[in-house]
């Protein structure tokens, strides 16, 4: 995601945004902030009123450094999968829930060694469940 100040189009707040969707699945998508940054800019993904969600591979950092903008946001989300991302350098909370409808989401394995939070709860969001790794499972 680029920035121009002088384009009178240029009023993104987030990279990708996605509102009311069911079913929706991003895999391997990695959002890169570049040049100079608008003052505006805050997550990587946002997702809100989402119901059936699958987010794949993405590699993301919120936009500005010390931001308390997630990398990723979900608002009123539920029944979400979400695995196999990464936390890219300088990521301060990679994961935020938000809103009363935000349950039943499922963390698999994700890479956030590099953030400073794994993800944070607002709103009356439910808290995530945890994937157990096959090797932990019981017959």
């Amino acid at each position: 995601m680029a920035h121009d100040p002088g384009a009178p189009y240029d009023k993104a707040v987030n990279a990708l945004e996605f509102k009311q969707a069911r079913r929706l699945r991003l895999r391997d998508v990695e959002v890169v902030w570049e040049g100079a940054p608008s003052a505006r800019w805050e997550s990587a993904v946002v997702f809100e009123d989402v119901e059936g969600l699958t987010l794949d591979g993405l590699a993301a950092r919120q936009a500005l450094d010390g931001s308390p903008a997630p990398a990723v946001r979900l608002r009123r989300v539920r029944d979400a999968v979400i695995h196999d991302c990464r936390a890219q350098s300088g990521t301060s909370t990679f994961l935020l829930l938000s809103g009363p409808g935000t349950r039943n989401v499922l963390l698999g394995p994700n890479d956030v060694r590099l953030a400073e939070t794994y993800y944070r709860l607002e709103d009356g969001a439910r808290r995530p469940s945890a994937a157990v790794p096959e090797a932990q499972k019981k017959d």
